[in-house]
């Protein structure tokens, strides 16, 4: 039968804690000769509901060789993802402030074709972290499979119906996004699945439909 315990942020009340980890120890006879026993440990990690390890050792020594271990590791995790979190800030805050009304960011996305879309810059937050885009035209360059797309930010478009793909319209008519980069690339997110990134002013960009390719 499983055991059932009263539950506390994930854990069993009872657990043991260090930094994100709690676990409870156990013990049980694995055979008719002395000393034959199993040394249980169950481990959960945050606010999880179900222990992500349940392991059995042979001595309780060697059960608490891996445990140490396994506090080492995550708490070397956290300490990571707080130093990645806070270099992602930094460059954030980077950018804040270099991105001007008249500039626009270029989505390329599909799953089985390609498709482009750009965006226009009307308007930045007085703190410079936050832009406010409407769609633009795009002109063709090239012909048949050679056609390359090129930001029009003179034509600047309204969103179909007041609404978007890439988030909520507002009264201006305009869809709210944070700027963010990566490295020396400056970026929005625009979905779950795709990204704008900055146009340089030069690039051209292919799109499966321009070019006369049909999707497959």
């Amino acid at each position: 039968m499983t055991a059932k315990y009263k539950l506390y942020n994930g854990a069993p009340d009872h657990a043991e804690r260090s930094g994100r980890l709690a676990w409870i120890f156990e013990r049980k006879d694995a055979g008719t000769l002395p000393g034959d026993e199993r040394h249980i440990i169950k481990v959960w990690r945050g606010k999880q509901s179900a222990p992500y390890a349940n392991y059995w050792f042979p001595t309780a020594e060697k059960r608490q060789q891996w445990l140490d271990h396994e506090i080492a590791k995550d708490a070397a995790n956290v300490a990571a993802k707080k130093a990645r979190q806070a270099q992602q800030r930094a460059e954030n805050d980077a950018v804040a402030g270099t991105v001007k009304p008249g500039d626009v960011f270029v989505e390329s996305w599909g799953y089985d074709q390609t498709n482009v879309d750009a965006y226009v810059v009307i308007r930045v937050s007085d703190s410079g972290k936050t832009v406010y885009l409407k769609p633009c035209g795009l002109k063709a360059e090239g012909e048949g499979f050679s056609t390359r797309m090129r930001p029009n930010p003179d034509q600047v478009l309204e969103y179909t119906f007041g609404s978007s793909r890439i988030g909520k319209v507002l009264k201006d008519g305009t869809v709210r996004k944070a700027l963010q980069a990566f490295g020396d690339t400056t970026f929005v997110n625009l979905t779950t699945y795709s990204s704008g990134f900055l146009w340089d002013g030069t690039r051209t960009y292919y799109d499966t439909l321009a070019a006369g390719q049909p999707g497959h």
